[in-house]
C-alpha cells in the first residue's frame, strides 16, 4: 500500500498528514486509559487515513493495463483496508448504540466494554462479515449496524466479482495476446 502512495510524491504528503493525527489519536486513546471518546475520535481518524489509502490503492489498481505482482499485492492490501475500516465503523456504531451487537454465547464477548478488546473482536467480525463466512457469533441487532454490515457484505462480494475478475482478465488478456 504504502509502495503505491509513495510513487507520487503528492500522494504520499497527504498520506503522512493524515497519518499524524491518526497515530496522535491512537496514542492519546492508549494514554487516556481508552477514554471512549478518545477511542471514538481514534476510529474515526484511522477510517480516513486508511480510506485514503483505500482509494489510491482502489485507483491503481483500476488505471492498471497489465497485472504485475505489485498490481495483486496492492489487490490484497485493498481488501484487508476495507475490513479494518469497517472494524473502525462497527466498533463505533457499537460504542453509540448500546445493544448494537449480540455477542452469542459461543463467542465468549457478553459483556465487552473495553475499548482495546472490541477492536480485536470487530476486525474478526468486519472479515467475517465481509468474506459473508457469517458464523452467527456475534449478530447486528440494531438497524444502523444491520445495515453497515449489508453493505460491507456486497463490498466485499463486488470486490470479488468486479476487482478480482477484472485483473483476472486483464492476466488472461496479455498472455493471449503474448502467444499470438
Amino acid at each position: 500500500a504504502v509502495y503505491v502512495i509513495v510513487e507520487q510524491k503528492r500522494m504520499w504528503l497527504l498520506a503522512m498528514i493524515l497519518m499524524v493525527p491518526t497515530l496522535a489519536t491512537l496514542w492519546l486513546d492508549h494514554f487516556s486509559n481508552h477514554n471512549r471518546l478518545a477511542f471514538y475520535i481514534d476510529n474515526l481518524t484511522t477510517i480516513a487515513f486508511l480510506g485514503f489509502i483505500s482509494y489510491h490503492l482502489l485507483r491503481t489498481i483500476l488505471l492498471s493495463k497489465n497485472v504485475t505482482a505489485n498490481i495483486i499485492y496492492a489487490s490484497m492490501c485493498l481488501y484487508l483496508l476495507i475490513g479494518l475500516i469497517w472494524a473502525a465503523i462497527f466498533s463505533n456504531i457499537n460504542l453509540f448504540y448500546d445493544g448494537a451487537f449480540l455477542f452469542n454465547a459461543a463467542s465468549g464477548q457478553q459483556g465487552l466494554k473495553v475499548e482495546e478488546q472490541m477492536m480485536g473482536v470487530f476486525t474478526y467480525y468486519s472479515f467475517v462479515t465481509l468474506s459473508t463466512l457469517g458464523y452467527g457469533d456475534i449478530v447486528p441487532t440494531h438497524k444502523v449496524a444491520q445495515s453497515w454490515a449489508a453493505v460491507e457484505a456486497m463490498v466485499g462480494q463486488f470486490y470479488i466479482a468486479i476487482i478480482m475478475a477484472r485483473l483476472v482478465s486483464l492476466h488472461a488478456t496479455a498472455h493471449a495476446t503474448k502467444k499470438h
